[in-house]
């Protein structure tokens, strides 16, 4: 075999480990993204016009979250991870089928900034890739989420 073509399997070899497996994993994260954005915006839309079931949840927790772990918080955001939690489904009464976030989280609502006051954003959140959430709970006029948190302003 010649020095080419051993130079050759050399950078065939090369490229195929260090380009392949990033390229991948890329696109394998963004399709997480991608589903986590449309799960938001389907509970966004579901949250929108609070029925009076929502109105109950809202006197008697803070953060509705769907099925899976509560992501972690930074102490720094506010009460994501310590705020009395209810769970999501109830907020829908079976209209909207759920289930945990692509990277195995559950989907968080700070229902508490509803009645925080009309410059408080409401969101819905997917903490992200990390499973962090980064995105402040009373959050004045966000206009997007913080870090690499997946989320949709319901107001």
């Amino acid at each position: 075999m010649t020095g080419t073509r051993v130079l050759a399997i050399l950078v065939v070899s090369v490229l195929a480990t260090a380009v392949v497996p990033p390229a991948f994993a890329w696109v394998v994260n963004h399709r997480r993204v991608v589903r986590a954005e449309a799960d938001v915006a389907a509970i966004a839309g579901g949250l929108r016009n609070p029925d009076p079931e929502l109105r109950r949840l809202a006197t008697a927790v803070d953060v509705l979250c769907g099925p899976g772990p509560m992501p972690h918080a930074d102490a720094a955001v506010g009460p994501w991870t310590t705020a009395p939690r209810g769970a999501l489904a109830a907020a829908f009464r079976d209209r909207l089928p759920l289930s945990a976030d692509p990277w195995g989280n559950c989907y968080v609502v700070n229902l508490a900034a509803m009645a925080a006051g009309d410059s408080t954003t409401v969101w819905v959140l997917s903490a992200g890739p990390n499973g962090i959430i980064e995105t402040p709970f009373l959050a004045r006029d966000a206009a997007a989420p913080a870090g690499n948190d997946v989320g949709m302003r319901i107001r």
